[in-house]
């Protein structure tokens, strides 16, 4: 608030208390300020409800992807689980030959299998007599590796030796370890006298096998790696096992979709006597089930957001009959928008199938609350629902007009950031409010200044006018008063 310009001199002459009543005047003039800071404070307070607002449309916007069968990109589809399709699995027989990891698309049975061979890595070494891991090798060249597995007209596996610090075998093979376009890594390992080196695939299976090395360019270094050899325990092994008795061979041991939509991570073999090659296996049994705990945790995350929506629209457009002032009203209450979310989200709940035992979310137990507009969900319906007419209830959210469709549509109307959105639509529309507030503000307090000063001026004149009517006063008084002792003298 701005004081006066004259101080507290103002009434010194006259006696008067008028820099008290100008400071009343000032509180009766600035009213209006009070009531623009409170309207601009509830546009603040307005603004932040619809923030928050949007944060709780965007989680159930979120809650309803997780219910989607597809993802929105292709680049997330291995990520993406569809929870209408999932599965669980065990395996029986034995711990420690093998895991599987269900994902979409298994389907629930039963499996027999057997491990005959784990792949494994391809080694090459070299005896390092006198080589000394730290002295260079000539300069420059090249080192060109191929794999069993590369096309005729792939590019080179080549390291340019020229390009790392040195050429020492401590620098090639850090060289060969960082460039991971080789597939090949290297390492020193040291027997206590002598110094082998070894290069193994990067990757297991016989298609990752280096199967030449050539070095162009330095004489020492191509001397060192023409000693590399292989034994045949060293060859890349691909593994080997059976689904069903059904042979199948693969480069690695975390196999994909052997089994529809199961990957095998392959931990060991499963014969009798390892050491026996025409040994017997163990079989395992692969168990895979229907699991339905996703869609239930999915569908119940699903209402929960649908409900924390209207927990915060019943909270923001409260109403207090009994208040006279509204204060105690929510900050968005009478607002027609938050009004309209929620009419628009009760059209997410309007699926209805043309056939099957459950057409309708009450029908699969969901239902709304006639109080408060809430949904409710009875469990056991629910999980009877998902597991006698899981294709009803995945239809019923993922099909072209179930639930997934009617929420993505409505909750990416609402939060497009442009004018077509209505949360930008109304938050933009808040602000331009606001700024007109502020530019009435400034007006007024101008308008009060220039009263205020009109006032403070006039009540200086008047100070003045009445100190000298004072002034006069008691000098006629005095006056006065020696006239009447000469005559009475």
């Amino acid at each position: 608030m701005a004081t006066s310009s004259i101080g507290s001199n103002l009434g010194a002459g006259s006696g008067l208390p008028l820099q008290e009543m100008i400071a009343k005047l000032r509180t009766v003039e600035e009213q209006p300020l009070i009531l623009m800071r409170n309207q601009n404070s509830r546009y603040t307070s307005q603004l932040n409800a619809y923030e928050s607002l949007k944060k709780s449309v965007t989680a159930l916007q979120t809650a309803g992807k997780t219910l989607q069968r597809d993802p929105d990109s292709i680049l997330d589809r291995d990520k993406h689980v569809n929870v209408f399709g999932t599965t669980s699995s065990t395996v029986i027989g034995g711990e420690g030959y093998m895991t599987a990891t269900t994902g979409n698309g298994a389907i629930a049975g039963q499996y027999q299998i057997t491990i005959q061979q784990l792949a494994t890595r391809g080694v090459h070494s070299a005896q390092l007599d006198g080589v000394d891991r730290y002295e260079q090798m000539g300069t420059g060249g090249t080192i060109t590796f191929q794999l069993k597995g590369d096309a005729a007209d792939a590019k080179p596996r080549t390291l340019d030796l020229s390009k790392l610090k040195g050429t020492s075998l401590e620098e090639i093979v850090k060289g060969i370890n960082d460039d991971k376009t080789l597939g090949v890594r290297a390492t020193i390992i040291n027997d206590g006298t002598t110094n082998h080196l070894q290069l193994s695939s990067a990757d297991t299976g016989t298609e990752a096998e280096i199967v030449n090395v050539a070095v162009a360019g330095n004489t020492e270094v191509a001397t060192l790696f023409g000693n590399l050899q292989q034994s045949d325990a060293q060859k890349a092994k691909d593994a080997l096992f059976t689904v069903n008795g059904i042979a199948i061979t693969s480069g690695s041991n975390s196999v994909k979709d052997a089994i529809q939509g199961i990957t095998l991570d392959l931990t060991a073999t499963t014969a009798l006597d390892p050491n026996d090659p025409n040994s017997a296996h163990r079989q395992l049994q692969l168990q895979v089930e229907d699991d339905l705990t996703p869609a239930s945790d999915a569908i119940k995350a699903f209402v929960n957001a649908y409900n924390a929506v209207l927990t915060q629209i019943d909270t923001y457009t409260r109403y207090n009959a009994d208040s006279e002032d509204r204060t105690t009203d929510g900050v968005l209450s009478g607002d027609y928008t938050v009004r309209s979310i929620q009419g628009k989200l009760r059209e997410t709940l309007s699926p209805t199938l043309s056939e099957g035992e459950i057409r309708t979310l009450s029908k699969l137990g969901i239902t709304t609350n006639y109080k408060t507009g809430k949904l409710e969900i009875d469990e056991t319906k629910l999980n009877e629902g998902l597991k006698d007419h899981a294709g009803d209830v995945s239809a019923l959210f993922q099909g072209e007009n179930g639930v997934v469709a009617k929420t993505n549509k409505i909750t990416e109307d609402m939060l497009r950031n442009d004018e077509n959105g209505l949360f930008f639509n109304r938050t933009e529309g808040i602000k331009e409010s606001q700024k007109n507030l502020e530019k009435q503000f400034e007006a007024a307090q101008q308008r009060i200044e220039q009263t205020m000063a009109t006032y403070e001026a006039r009540f200086v004149a008047l100070d003045t006018l009445v100190a000298q009517m004072q002034s006069t006063s008691s000098y006629l008084t005095q006056q006065i008063t020696v006239l009447n002792g000469t005559r009475n003298s």
